[in-house]
């Protein structure tokens, strides 16, 4: 007796391991069942279909449409598999998800989860959209080791080069993901890419910095081409340690901004990513250690919308090499609270400069717990043009601790109040001020009298204070 059940124990594990290690399949896409459009027909996909949990789907050229009026491929029923790719060089695909119905992606491998480009150089005027939507729908993504990524890239440029990827119509989004990449990265240069984000948005990228990244440091020569964008719905948590807008040569206007064409009071809130504590790193017009020259451009305009962020260090326009690079913050409403706020960092002496630019209007507040920096410049002629502005149009400024101002500072007041430090206001809702070097002085030794908390530091000659 022995004997027979050891047998029929090997034979047991033998089925279960042969099961577990069957490959992943890939299908892909043709629409040719000529019955429907529905993922659950097998005829609708090369080889016969559907796609199963650890299979990847890919939509190219077969099966493609210019029409994207009405779904060309629809979800009719909640389902799994490993990764979705939209790689048409020709024509565009509307994935419809439909109401109750949840499509998600999930694996360990590191492809890519979900791309929305060619990833091949496929020439200077490759254009391709891709429309994932569904009222009561939802995506999920889930691969802590996979990218999500949007991008179209060539050696050579054109003004129509952009993969765009579109869930304006989706109700719900759930990514949980190592890197979010919008026309950044790859391995071609001048990346560019749109992501209209949907109605409601988790997006965790707990990655290596940037985990989410937006515009340039394109692959090859790092050349960088079209600015690139993401568009927030109207309910957006983003959690991730490290953020950049504008990267490496991406000139032109790479922004995070809410859609404020279809969602009306949208909210965006940001953390880190454990979804409680601080974005570690958040930069706007980073040129980084690319070769060349250009001026790196990156900005975040939350106008319209209700903006809650926490962040430990920002940085807006921070020069490398040859590159003038430009950040700029905007908001309205809602609270940025950050810690270390650097207007315009010069990291190499010589001609090059950096500009950071601040707008806090209407109700909006920002607060800076531990230094607000006016320029961090090393020398030559480019620490003399490298300039932080804030404009405080309705808003208020919050500086609890320490204002450095290292090399040009321009602070503009409009119905606003600037408050240094904790519990002290300095209005200027209906005063005009211009603070010549002698009275900066004094007004420098009633701050040390009256507010020893103060740290400031500055460069004669260099300092407007101006309100109307």
């Amino acid at each position: 007796m022995k004997p027979k059940y050891l047998y029929s124990a090997i034979v047991t594990l033998t089925v279960i391991l042969t099961a577990q290690a069957s490959p992943a399949a890939t299908n892909v896409w043709t629409g040719a069942s000529g019955a429907d459009l529905l993922w659950s027909t097998p005829a609708n996909w090369d080889p016969a279909g559907p796609p199963a949990p650890g299979d990847d789907a890919q939509f190219f050229d077969q099966g493609a449409v210019f029409d994207l009026s009405t779904p060309n491929n629809i979800v009719a029923q909640s389902r799994t598999i490993r990764t979705l790719w939209f790689g048409q060089t020709n024509g565009s695909y509307y994935t419809l998800i439909n109401p109750g119905v949840t499509l998600t992606l999930s694996g360990t491998v590191t492809n890519n989860i979900l791309v929305a480009g060619t990833e091949t150089d496929n020439g200077a005027t490759q254009a391709e959209t891709s429309v994932i939507s569904g009222p009561g729908g939802t995506l999920v993504l889930n691969n802590t080791n996979s990218d999500f990524v949007v991008r179209q890239e060539s050696a050579n440029g054109s003004s129509a080069l952009r993969s765009t990827l579109d869930l304006s119509g989706l109700d719900n989004l759930s990514a949980n993901v190592r890197r979010v990449l919008v026309g950044v990265e790859g391995p071609f240069p001048r990346p560019a890419g749109t992501l209209y984000l949907a109605k409601t948005n988790l997006i965790t990228a707990v990655g290596n910095a940037p985990a989410l990244a937006i515009g340039g440091n394109g692959g090859g020569n790092h050349n960088s081409g079209n600015s690139s964008y993401v568009l927030l719905g109207q309910q957006n948590a983003i959690n991730a340690d490290s953020i950049t807008v504008g990267r490496v040569k991406q000139t032109g206007n790479s922004s995070i901004t809410f859609n404020t064409a279809l969602f009306t009071d949208p909210v965006a809130v940001f953390r880190g990513a454990d979804g409680v504590s601080r974005v570690d790193d958040w930069r706007l017009g980073d040129a980084e250690s690319g070769s060349g020259s250009g001026n790196t451009a990156g900005i975040c305009d939350f106008t319209g919308g209700t903006v809650d962020a926490l962040v430990d260090s920002m940085i807006l326009g921070r020069q490398v090499g040859g590159h003038n690079p430009i950040g700029t913050l905007t908001f309205d409403k809602g609270t940025f609270d950050v810690n270390t706020l650097t207007l315009g960092l010069q990291t190499s002496s010589g001609v090059n400069s950096a500009s950071g630019v601040v707008n806090v209007n209407g109700t909006g507040t920002l607060i800076v717990n531990s230094n607000l920096v006016f320029g961090q410049v090393v020398g030559g002629t480019g620490a003399s043009a490298t300039v932080g502005t804030l404009n405080i149009g309705g808003g208020t400024v919050d500086v609890r601790r320490a204002l450095t101002i290292g090399a040009l500072a321009r602070v503009n007041v409009t119905n606003g109040l600037f408050n240094l430090p904790t519990n002290s206001t300095l209005s200027l809702d209906t005063l005009v001020v211009a603070v010549r070097r002698a009275w900066f002085q004094k007004l420098l030794k009633w701050f040390q009298i009256f507010w020893g908390k103060v740290a400031f530091q500055m460069l004669p000659e260099k300092h407007q204070l101006t309100g109307s």
